[in-house]
């Protein structure tokens, strides 16, 4: 059976506390270097289907070709980040797996015949997002990313900082800019 979301490239982390969590990822596991923004407001924002304005800080960060996110919600609404902090605390457990696409309707119309639904979507100035849960396990989700050029210019530098990363600077303010 083929995976119907294609190749898992992330997986991401959902705390209360990204200093902490970037802290402890870094200090104690050697990843890194982190690459931070703060105060995101995700455009375009739906969950469950329900506009909404969601506000994060997300952080960025390979080790070896799996890259590593972590989000802290900043807003109030509720969203699959506080609800899943809500049930399982701050405790640095997978929130997501994610895989990269270019056909973001494709992969959806996928999952949603093998009966998962989508909880969040939203649309940033890098390309589409949308997060599907499977009512076997409500709690895990996976996020379908719109690889877009932009995008892949992002990843691409912060793996490039990962690899030739000495242990200096672990956590850096915003992401870096495409260079597309």
């Amino acid at each position: 059976m083929a995976n119907i979301f294609g190749d898992t490239r992330q997986i991401a982390y959902v705390s209360a506390d990204l200093d902490g969590a970037l802290g402890h990822l870094a200090g104690r596991l050697g990843v890194g270097p982190w690459f931070v923004k703060r105060d995101f407001e995700v455009p375009d924002c739906h969950i469950d289907g329900v506009a909404t304005q969601v506000v994060v800080d997300a952080a960025l960060a390979y080790s070896g070709g799996l890259q590593l996110e972590v989000i802290v919600q900043k807003s109030a609404a509720p969203t699959l980040y506080s609800r899943f902090l809500e049930r399982f605390g701050d405790v640095l457990v997978p929130h997501s797996t994610s895989s990269w696409v270019s056909d973001v309707d494709a992969v959806a119309a996928r999952a949603q015949a093998c009966g998962f639904r989508q909880v969040f979507d939203a649309c940033t100035g890098l390309g589409r997002i949308a997060y599907f849960e499977h009512p076997d396990r409500p709690h895990f989700a996976h996020e379908v990313t719109e690889y877009t050029p932009a995008r892949q210019s992002i990843f691409r530098q912060i793996q490039k900082a990962a690899a030739d990363w000495d242990g200096n600077v672990p956590i850096r303010e915003d992401w870096p800019i495409p260079d597309v």
